[in-house]
């Protein structure tokens, strides 16, 4: 998969580590195809899927073709986090309606880092 780039992303609030390589997909394809493909997701890796509002401003992620589950964290434009989605299992897919971008994680890490709606997440 060809990303834009790998960023660092860290919770604003409480300085709570995300990871340091997490790829930006910014394009309709690369937000198509995602992690489609790939065995596993690293602790430290996540992909932002960009602008990824659609059908009646719904953001929304499917899972096909995935080989694991993850976790969605949607954010807003602000970089808010507005819902998790926790350990979303292949062939399925979520949607929250408030959201513009979404953060796939692996699973777990949302839970363990203790995210939260409200926490913003600082991408560098």
């Amino acid at each position: 998969m060809k990303t834009e780039k790998l960023v660092k992303a860290i919770v604003h609030t409480g300085n709570k580590h995300i990871g340091d390589n997490i790829s930006i997909a910014a394009t309709f394809f690369t937000r198509l195809v995602g992690l489609m493909g790939r065995p596993s997701l690293s602790e430290g890796e996540g992909l932002l899927l960009k602008k990824v509002s659609s059908f009646g401003g719904l953001c929304s992620v499917h899972m096909l073709f995935m080989k694991f589950a993850i976790d969605v964290i949607f954010l807003n434009e602000q970089n808010k986090i507005v819902h998790i989605a926790h350990r979303v299992r292949p062939w399925t897919g979520t949607a929250m309606a408030k959201a513009q971008d979404a953060l796939e994680l692996p699973a777990g890490t949302a839970q363990r880092l203790e995210l939260s709606e409200g926490d913003v997440i600082d991408f560098s």
